[in-house]
């Protein structure tokens, strides 16, 4: 049986490689992944700062070109993991950037 690969990234995470049987329904695994991701995010932060981030960017790799993307790090629990810390940094410094924005408004 033929698989298929999707290069997959939420946020500014890295892209991983998540390779599936051709006849699997990789939608499923991906909604349940944001839904996943989502849930984390808002036991930790306001839903309208986490709500787009919780989307996957997904792209689909044309099979002529799997080789390619052999060396990206497979989507897996250790993935995930790396990516929820790499959105938590992400949340975090965009508010301290808006806090020291707003703390500068009202200095001056």
């Amino acid at each position: 049986m033929e698989n298929a690969m999707y290069i997959i990234s939420f946020g500014n995470s890295m892209q991983y490689r998540l390779v599936v049987p051709c006849d699997s329904n990789h939608s499923k695994e991906i909604t349940h992944l944001e839904k996943n991701m989502l849930a984390y995010l808002e036991k930790k932060f306001p839903i309208d700062v986490v709500k787009y981030l919780a989307e996957a960017k997904v792209e689909c790799v044309d099979p002529k070109d799997y080789a390619k993307y052999e060396s990206y790090p497979p989507l897996d629990a250790d993935a995930i993991s790396k990516i929820k810390k790499v959105l938590d940094t992400g949340i975090e410094v965009d508010n301290a950037t808006k806090k020291l924005d707003n703390n500068e408004l009202h200095s001056a």
